[in-house]
């Protein structure tokens, strides 16, 4: 046989061996381990705005896939990724799932997390874990304060529709192509602590130094369904940036995690002076829970303030300090403002 004979006994033989052991091959009976995958964009939009919002450079992406019994299936995780825009395209981030029954059709739910970085602890995703258990949870520093998280922003969500890939015993290789809106789950609060010019006006009036701010919750520690975790510990959030004093008020800025009801988030204003420090009053039924109260006050819809926090991460909120007594040197929050508009005002009787 001469030389192009062989040859082209050689490629027909390679040829022929490709297509009997490829996954679309229609000689091939054995197709149960041929890969699949789901390929998924992601987006952000809000209630407010419906048109999809590019996410652009984010330091980390965590998908992960949940099967019918909502136990993990697939993960993947990219650092440092482009996940575009709707201007330039958006990015497709492959999810390879191996299907642990492959004589069957399998459905998935995709979740997906940006913005989960160093400054989380976050759990090693463990094939069968389930959903409502513990994916991530913010660091705190020395003093069991969280981690500032200064212009970070996380991201959450799942797709609108649960994702079928067919059984590959008989199907072969598959994919799938989706895309994820995803909505923030941080808020920068502008925090401010505004004297009275009852207070201001007399001779020996405070300085705005003499009092601080604090913000404590619950609410930093996530399951891979973004539910949170149960019992979560209580810990402070540190302002952002070193407080301001003023001549007539104290601002703390401030980036937080969820803002929701039962999450024991609370503000406490003190009032330090000859080395005691003493509670600005704040009114007892919201004081369990004042963040969560007063967001929940201003986003009903019997107020005439709308409020929508699936819309709103930038929050300036000022607390007005009066006297609670006269020369008693107690003081009392009088009343809350969100973005400038009074939610609560709190009635106060000097004795």
């Amino acid at each position: 046989m001469n030389l192009p004979n062989k040859l082209t006994g050689v490629f027909f033989t390679l040829g022929l061996g490709l297509l009997l052991t490829g996954c679309e091959s229609m000689f091939h009976d054995d197709l149960e381990n041929c890969p699949q995958a789901v390929y998924v964009k992601l987006y952000t939009n809000t209630a407010c705005k419906a048109d999809p919002i590019g996410l652009n450079t984010q330091s980390n992406v965590h998908l992960f896939a949940f099967d019918e019994e909502n136990r993990l299936a697939a993960s993947t995780e990219l650092k440092d990724i482009d996940l575009g825009n709707p201007e330039k395209g958006l990015t497709e981030i492959k999810l390879p799932i191996k299907n642990a029954t492959p004589d069957q059709d399998r459905v998935y739910n995709i979740y997906a997390w940006t913005g989960v970085n160093g400054k989380f602890n976050v759990q090693e995703p463990k094939i069968g874990v389930k959903k409502d258990e513990l994916f991530a949870s913010l660091k705190t520093d020395a003093d069991a304060a969280y981690m500032r998280l200064g212009q970070d922003r996380v991201y959450q969500g799942t797709n609108s529709h649960p994702v079928l890939l067919k059984n590959p015993a008989k199907n072969g290789a598959q994919e799938e192509h989706i895309a994820i809106a995803v909505g923030e789950k941080t808020y920068r609060l502008n925090i401010s602590v505004v004297l009275d010019k009852s207070i201001r006006n007399r001779a020996s009036s405070p300085s705005t130094r003499e009092f601080g701010v604090e913000i404590a919750s619950a609410n930093a520690t996530y399951n891979y369904d973004a539910s949170h975790h149960a019992n979560s510990a209580v810990s402070k959030y540190a302002p952002n940036s070193p407080i301001i004093y003023g001549d007539t008020a104290l601002i703390a800025k401030y980036t937080l995690l969820d803002l929701q009801t039962g999450l024991k988030s609370t503000v406490r204003i003190t009032n330090q002076k000859n080395g005691e420090r003493r509670e600005v009053q704040m009114p007892q039924e919201i004081k369990q829970d004042l963040i969560a109260a007063i967001l929940a006050y201003a986003s009903n819809e019997d107020n005439k303030f709308g409020f929508n926090l699936d819309c709103e991460h930038d929050i300036d909120i000022k607390f007005l300090i009066k006297d609670k007594c006269v020369d008693c040197g107690d003081y009392m929050c009088a009343g809350v403002f969100i973005n400038d508009w009074l939610v609560h005002t709190f009635k106060y009787v000097l004795e």
